[in-house]
């Protein structure tokens, strides 16, 4: 029969290595939600300077 601390070794070497792996992916799933939410609010700014020029421009605020 094997050791129970080799066992225990690879047991240990196996949980870590899935934690590891959890945390590299939700690093990577928390920055791609951010990158699109700054991406979101960038275009939103945009259409907001574009709205606020129309309704300078024109002296009353465009449709969007």
């Amino acid at each position: 029969m094997t050791d129970p601390l080799t066992v225990a070794y690879i047991v240990s070497a196996v949980l870590v290595s899935v934690l590891i792996g959890i945390g590299v992916l939700g690093v990577l799933t928390w920055r791609g939600v951010s990158r699109n939410i700054a991406r979101i609010s960038e275009r939103m700014e945009a259409r907001r300077a574009e709205f606020e020029r129309g309704a300078g421009l024109t002296g009353r605020r465009l449709p969007l």
